[in-house]
């Protein structure tokens, strides 16, 4: 089907951009309240109001998102995601929480969403239509905005709880995003240190708000509203970015590993069959050519009444991997609050001081002991109790100091239970 739909997800508003291929109704938008609690209402009104749809794209508002310039080692995209998936609490304020992240190669730039609310929000709109792009919303409008913009640009974009993101791009990409509170004097030096010569300064109200306008020295003051672009009005551009996203490269989308996945298969399956079409039409056109015509229409009739069987046992195959997707996701639900050895080894390395090392770790279920040195062993108990992973922490014998390496040491036993993750 070719009619696409994007939509903005905000903290109360989705706006939608559908967007056909030709007639006098390619292009329209739609604005209506939800409850980001209960998105099953959402994907009601908009199915009932809009139809049948082709191919969906979202775009997740700042207010749901953590952003961050990391400072992470220059290495490729996915080493990067796995340092941040290892232990995303180092880096955001998140504990024992999956985050779902979205990276670039290039630089620190990055964009977190806690996963239990997306993978909330993708169950239910993937009901509506197949979901081929999840991405931040400053992403979507950045791409929008280079439409008609491509210079550099700095945009005020209003948040909840009177916050204000000043975000930066350029040639339809975003550069830098940065939260700041409502203090006029931060505004100004914020605005200050981004606005370079002549640099244009847009606001976006939330959620339309048309009264408001942020107070903070003279190039807040100057900013104005965004343009609007190929028709789509100013509200409505990270939806319309979110649609012109589709059928691009996935390495910055915000999309959880088995999305990617379906998404990618969904690409291929695509792909392998326009392929096949083509070179079906091809055939189709050299042997029409000759006095043969009828014969040859009969004979690819029957060719493809053959392939018609394969291709649906392959659409149901497909309909069942998706069936089995969301069961075993219903299952890793289940399996909330079981233990978490990963987590339990990241918080030792924490908890344990600098100098000490293990020379044994036994596991029974919950039940751990620890074996090893330290330059002090009396301390070790009071900062393993600390994390919330651990409880139940005692010694199992007395230490004895030893000399190892010219350095004194103390041997330490620890017993200690792990806390099931919440």
């Amino acid at each position: 089907m070719s009619v696409r739909l994007g939509l903005e997800l905000g903290p109360d508003v989705i706006r939608a951009v559908r967007l056909g291929r030709w007639g006098r109704n390619r292009l329209q938008t739609l604005e209506l309240h939800w409850d980001p609690t209960e998105p099953a209402g959402a994907v009601a009104a908009l199915q009932e109001r809009l139809g049948q749809i082709g191919k969906l794209s979202l775009a997740v508002d700042l207010s749901f998102l953590f952003a961050k310039q990391l400072r992470l080692p220059p290495l490729a995209a996915a080493e990067k995601r796995r340092i941040l998936t290892l232990e995303p609490e180092r880096f955001f304020p998140v504990r024992a929480e999956e985050l779902v992240l979205a990276l670039r190669a290039e630089d620190n730039l990055v964009f977190a969403a806690r996963a239990s609310v997306l993978g909330t929000w993708l169950a239910a709109f993937e009901t509506l239509a197949p979901i081929e792009l999840v991405e931040p919303s400053p992403v979507s409008l950045a791409r929008a905005l280079g439409r008609a913009d491509p210079t550099e640009t700095t945009i005020l974009m209003e948040e909840k709880e009177e916050r204000v993101g000043v975000l930066e791009v350029g040639a339809g990409r975003v550069r830098q995003v940065r939260r700041i509170g409502s203090d006029p004097a931060e505004l100004a030096a914020a605005v200050a240190a981004t606005v370079e010569g002549a640099r244009q300064v847009y606001i976006r109200p939330l959620n339309g708000n048309p009264g408001w306008h942020p107070t903070g020295g003279a190039g807040a003051a100057s900013a104005r509203e965004l343009p609007s672009v190929a028709g789509v009005a100013p509200p409505y551009l990270a939806a319309y970015g979110a649609v012109l996203g589709l059928g691009g490269e996935l390495d910055e989308a915000l999309l959880p590993a088995d999305l990617s996945r379906r998404i990618t298969g969904r690409r291929r399956r695509s792909l392998l069959l326009g392929v096949v079409s083509c070179v079906l039409a091809l055939g189709f056109s050299l042997f029409s050519l000759d006095g043969f015509r009828s014969r040859t229409e009969r004979k690819l009739d029957a060719e493809i009444a053959q392939v018609r069987g394969p291709a649906e046992q392959v659409l149901a195959l497909e309909r069942q991997a998706d069936t089995l997707t969301r069961e075993a996701r219903g299952a890793a639900a289940m399996g909330t609050g079981r233990l978490d050895p990963v987590a339990g080894l990241a918080a030792l390395t924490r908890r344990l001081p600098p100098g000490a090392h293990l020379t044994a770790l036994r596991s029974s279920g919950p039940e751990w002991q620890i074996d090893g040195y330290a330059p002090e062993a009396a301390p070790l108990v009071a900062r393993l109790e600390e994390d919330p992973l651990f409880e139940q922490v005692r010694f199992l014998s007395a230490t004895s100091r030893t000399r190892l390496n010219g350095r004194v040491y103390e041997s330490f036993s620890i017993t200690l239970r792990l806390v099931p993750a919440p």
